[in-house]
């Protein structure tokens, strides 16, 4: 080779070097292609040709070659003694053992590269934060993959800190992602849906698309995981559509297995089985056996669902085989999760028994120990053993399982997890004629789902707390006759609660559960005289509130609703107002609509004050004659406010006002001025944003900051619905007045 030739395979290795800072990961390959005379090349040039080589076939998917390519990058780097090399090389072949199941190699390399950046004395700062930032990359796979969930997010918060320092913005997509994940574990979901959003715009920026598909399916996940199946599905897709496009295979098994799932919840066996059957292929075809035992097991819980416990026992045989010629540990683990379901689906006292005694073995595993998985199938095989036996000492045991599961849910941060705990708590309360106890575990988990926005749940818990109240002298009835256990169960529809818990089927929507209006009351808590506005219903004038008594049962119960003879009343304050609200049917819609109608009157209120107007609710609300229309927003926008949530909702209103008035603001700015948390500001711009009426962008100024700004859009309907509100404020100070 010439000088001419090797200073042409220098520039190749050189162009394929800003490859891979792009995360160009093909565009890497083809460059290292054309250079032909590799032995003509420095040892130094040499390392770095594998290095880039697998690092880019470890974003391809394309492990075992990596690794390979990563010991020879390894090898000459230790020959040349370079610092750099050395840590770089050592990040490559982590990554494909990580990928490849290897955890425990995983972690020596980990170790190793914090050794030698330890023993480097050499080194600016610069270097050294930069040689960290590979450390804290690797660390975050391991920590990822052993749920490490604090550890996880600290090793992204400092490579967070390293990339805005250096402007590292090609990295930047993939950390976002990462503390997306690090507060999805931690169970705080509107953080995660915020970084992960992040990454998106990043990674759409930066045309990184498999660092973009990635995230939009698990941006998926959250939504899952929220109960919102449908839109959970539509970021599944655009992620397939990215991914088949980018042939990412590894990604396409996982999501293609997390449409399963979703297909799983809904109930939809079959097609969530063409979904595993489709995953389960592609992690096959890269030789995963942690991901191909994964793989199994979700096709086994399929089949017994199905109650296909031929094919089932046909995968079940093939994950034996697997983990009988793999040593990892989690196969085995995996494997023994899937014999107890089998043993379990096939019934029989002595299979019941033995799924148990593997289940058992399996909690007393240490990083078992807080599996919510294990612990419920668990707790659902001693309710099956509770319903054949009617053995009381069973309860004991469940009592003991659902202290732990809620200790498990408060550790992991599962909001989602917490809320369902109580409500199988609320239902085991019943079953042993705890009814006060009862009442408050539905409250708790109702309370828990509303404020993490898990809509589909907190519909289900409430739809649960209103059967109780609906058949209490049922209840009562079983305590005075001491009934059989398995009656009250049957009774609970504890199954029904399980599946819930377990995953395996879609909450109810309860289309045909409608609210029935029959009072509005509202009554002033400095005065005893009430203003009562009655609905249409011919019998509402029947109905007549003693408000102390059941002021008193609000209060001293802290309860959030109340039996009145076949109906149900609810309460809401309003400023030094109280609303009572007397229906029939769905306490959940009425609770949504009456919380709205609070909401309305304040805002108004807020508004009159603003200009100096008189308010009085008796006023406001005799412009609607009708209570029943009012409560459920029937004719309500030509009354008084053009009903649309997005903007009526408080605090969504005053973040376009505060836009409209100021223009673009910085994002911590904005946030001070509506005196928001960071969670409620990112959930309710979210909102806004999807509906088109705000944009988001970001600017570099030392690090990267998120600014916010009202649409064009927005802007033209905001300026229609105050001149709306304006015409509103004349017409109660006319009524006012009069």
């Amino acid at each position: 080779m010439n000088f001419g030739e090797k200073n042409n395979e220098n520039q190749l290795l050189k162009a394929a070097r800003q490859c891979s800072m792009e995360q160009r990961h093909e565009a890497v390959l083809t460059k290292l292609e054309k250079i032909q005379e590799l032995d003509q090349l420095s040892p130094v040039d040499q390392c770095e040709f594998f290095i880039l080589k697998s690092k880019a076939l470890n974003k391809l998917n394309q492990y075992l070659e990596a690794l390979d390519l990563a010991e020879k990058a390894l090898t000459l780097a230790i020959k040349g003694n370079s610092t750099l090399m050395l840590v770089e090389s050592l990040t490559a072949k982590g990554t494909a053992e990580f990928r490849l199941g290897k955890n425990d190699e995983c972690f020596e390399s980990i170790q190793q590269i914090k050794k030698v950046i330890l023993s480097d004395i050499e080194s600016t700062q610069q270097e050294r934060d930069l040689l960290y930032n590979h450390f804290y990359y690797l660390s975050s796979l391991y920590h990822y993959q052993h749920l490490h969930k604090d550890k996880l997010l600290e090793s992204n918060q400092k490579r967070l800190e390293i990339c805005e320092k250096y402007g590292l913005k090609y990295e930047l997509g993939e950390v976002y992602h990462n503390l997306g994940v690090a507060y999805y574990l931690k169970g705080e979901l509107l953080k995660s849906i915020r970084y992960y959003k992040k990454s998106i715009e990043h990674s759409k920026l930066t045309k990184n698309f498999n660092q973009l598909a990635y995230c939009l399916g698990n941006t998926g996940k959250i939504y899952s995981t929220l109960g919102e199946l449908d839109i959970a599905l539509d970021y599944y897709q655009q992620s397939l559509d990215i991914l088949k496009e980018i042939k990412n295979e590894y990604l396409l098994g996982a999501f293609s297995n997390a449409i399963g799932e979703i297909y799983m919840q809904k109930g939809n066996l079959p097609k969530s089985m063409d979904y595993f059957q489709h995953g389960y292929k592609l992690v096959k075809k890269l030789g995963n056996n942690l991901n191909i035992a994964g793989a199994y097991f979700k096709i086994v819980e399929n089949f017994t669902l199905q109650k296909d416990y031929e094919a089932a026992e046909m995968y079940f045989k093939e994950l034996e085989q697997i983990a009988k010629t793999d040593d990892n540990r989690r196969v085995k683990l995996i494997y023994d999760f899937a014999h107890a379901l089998f043993l379990k689906s096939k019934g029989g006292s002595r299979n019941i028994v033995r799924a148990g005694d593997i289940l058992r073995n399996l909690m007393k595993i240490e990083d078992l120990q807080n599996d919510p998985p294990l612990h419920l199938k668990y707790c659902e095989l001693l309710f099956e053993e509770l319903a054949k036996s009617n053995e009381e000492y069973i309860l004991d045991e469940i009592k003991i399982l659902l202290e732990k599961l809620e200790s498990i849910a408060n550790s992991c941060n599962s909001q989602e997890l917490k809320a369902e705990i109580k409500l199988l708590q609320a239902k085991f309360d019943l079953i042993t004629f705890n009814f006060d106890r009862a009442q408050k575990n539905f409250i708790m988990g109702q309370r828990i789902a509303r404020k993490y926005d898990l809509v589909r749940l907190e519909r289900k818990i409430s739809h649960e707390y209103d059967k109780f109240l609906q058949y209490y002298d049922k209840w009562t009835d079983f305590q005075n006759h001491q009934s059989e256990i398995s009656d009250r169960l049957k009774f609970a529809s504890i199954d029904d609660i399980l599946q819930l818990t377990l995953k395996t089927k879609e909450i109810d929507s309860f289309e045909n559960s409608i609210e029935t209006s029959k009072l509005l009351e509202i009554v002033s808590d400095n005065d005893d005289s009430n203003l009562k506005f009655y609905s249409t219903i011919d019998d509402a004038k029947e109905i007549n509130l003693d408000i102390h008594s059941i002021r008193e049962k609000f209060e001293s119960n802290s309860v959030d609703r109340i039996k009145f003879d076949n109906n149900t009343v609810i309460m809401n304050r309003l400023g030094t107002e109280t609303i009572y609200y007397v229906l029939e049917g769905n306490t959940y819609e009425a609770q949504q609509n009456l919380q709205r109608f609070s909401q309305d009157i304040v805002l108004l209120q807020e508004l009159l004050k603003s200009k100096g107007l008189p308010f009085s609710i008796k006023k406001v609300i005799e412009i609607v004659k009708d209570s029943d229309n009012l409560i459920k927003q029937k004719e309500f926008s030509q009354e008084i406010l053009e009903k649309n949530d997005l903007i009526t909702a408080p605090h969504r209103f005053n973040i376009l006002y505060c836009l409209y008035d100021y223009g673009r603001m910085n994002w911590t700015d904005l946030k001070n001025k509506v005196q928001l948390t960071s969670g409620n500001l990112d959930y309710h711009l979210s909102v806004l944003q999807k509906k088109g009426w705000i944009i988001k962008d970001e600017e570099y100024q030392d690090r990267f900051l998120q600014f916010v700004d009202i649409s064009e859009y927005g802007r033209e309907e905001f300026a229609k619905y105050t001149e709306k509100i304006s015409l509103m404020c004349q017409q109660v100070s006319f009524q006012t007045s009069n």
